[in-house]
């Protein structure tokens, strides 16, 4: 019996053994394992629902909503936190509110609240299009689909920012001397119709002293109807008609353009220029190399003084680089205060023809022109070929 007893609690601590084994391995395997997760790796995000209108698709989220529409009550703004989102539309910024609704994006609905009146109601707005919607209002609990007015809107179309214009400083000076001109025409044609219009209420006054017999007050007013019509015809001064002003002129530093005496020559191969002005003769002009600079005169006046400008329109090239923004033509260096010396011209031996231009230059003033694609404006002093011969010394 002993012995039996003792088999028995080995057979009995042998099962207890193995049942530990199989419990420990059933737990084992049973023991959730935790999902492994890589950095970045997350719950996917929701994506916006897409609706479909004939072959065009609407993307709606939150963002669709957002912002500022043109309604038929007037500009409408809403703005969302979260999914809740506050408002205002028309002049008097009456209130909307709501919630946004994930389960139908493409739907909104809310309640309007207005300002000064205690006047309520509930809204349901659709998305039609990228920038639309169509929907309906109504006052109180009503359902808006049931028992509502129309309620739609748009996107405003974003304002396009139209950048200035690249201008130059010579186009700008240009185009400030083109205006003084005009508010000095202008001035000019409103001061004369005042002129007019008293001269006409004088007369008719002294025709009246005249009917009347007043012999002292029709001469006085006959006295007032001169006075008027000088100042209606007085006209400035003209300048004597002479080809080339007598002024000291002008010393200028020049960028890249160097100065040469101006003369004529027999051929092209003893020099450039084959007809020039008399009075030109002998003085600096700035025309060394011919296309150097870029087309442009670029120069600042040392000295006050008269200068002059040879100016060549013939053909040159198209208008390919914008060089063309940049150009002067005659009439624009007369509104700028330059005046043609009328019958002069210079000649070169390539059969282009030069115009002649000047006015006074004051210190300081700096010059950036042009009048052809290649051959810049060349300046010219008369000033005996000083500048020519400093440049060779």
């Amino acid at each position: 019996m002993k012995h039996i007893a003792i088999s028995h609690l080995l057979i009995g601590a042998l099962a207890l053994t193995v049942f530990g084994q199989q419990t420990a391995r059933q737990s084992t395997d049973k023991t959730p394992s935790l999902a492994k997760c890589e950095p970045g790796e997350g719950p996917s995000k929701p994506t916006p629902a897409v609706k479909r209108i004939g072959k065009a698709k609407i993307t709606c989220d939150i963002r669709s909503w957002a912002g500022e529409w043109q309604t038929n009550y007037g500009v409408m703004k809403l703005h969302f936190d979260d999914e809740a989102f506050s408002g205002n539309y028309g002049p008097s910024a009456h209130a909307v509110s709501g919630r946004f609704d994930a389960k139908s994006p493409c739907v909104l609905r809310g309640r309007w609240q207005h300002t000064n009146s205690q006047a309520t109601g509930r809204f349901t707005f659709r998305l039609t299009g990228p920038r639309t919607f169509t929907g309906n209002w109504s006052s109180g609990n009503a359902d808006p689909d049931v028992a509502g007015s129309p309620w739609s809107g748009t996107r405003p179309l974003a304002q396009e920012v139209v950048l200035p214009k690249k201008i130059t400083l010579t186009q700008l000076e240009l185009e400030q001397a083109k205006h003084r001109a005009k508010l000095k025409a202008q001035h000019q044609a409103e001061y004369r119709e005042l002129l007019n219009a008293q001269i006409t209420e004088i007369a008719a006054l002294r025709k009246k002293y005249v009917e009347r017999g007043d012999a002292q007050k029709a001469a006085d007013a006959a006295r007032m109807l001169v006075e008027l019509r000088r100042l209606t015809d007085f006209q400035p001064p003209k300048e004597k008609k002479k080809r080339f002003v007598e002024a000291k002129p002008a010393a200028v530093d020049m960028m890249l353009l160097k100065p040469a005496r101006l003369k004529e020559s027999t051929d092209k191969e003893q020099g450039r220029w084959a007809r020039v002005p008399n009075e030109l003769v002998g003085a600096s002009i700035f025309a060394t190399p011919p296309t150097g600079a870029n087309g442009t005169a670029d120069f600042k006046v040392t000295k006050g003084g008269q200068i002059y400008l040879a100016l060549n329109y013939d053909y040159q090239g198209n208008g390919s680089g914008g060089w063309t923004e940049e150009r002067w033509m005659p009439e624009d260096f007369m509104a700028a205060g330059w005046a043609q010396v009328r019958g002069a011209q210079m000649v070169a031996w390539n059969n282009r023809t030069y115009s002649i231009f000047t006015r006074k230059a004051e210190k300081g003033e700096q010059f950036r022109l042009r009048c052809n694609k290649y051959e810049p404006p060349y300046l010219i002093l008369l000033d005996g070929g000083q500048a020519a011969k400093a440049e060779e010394d």
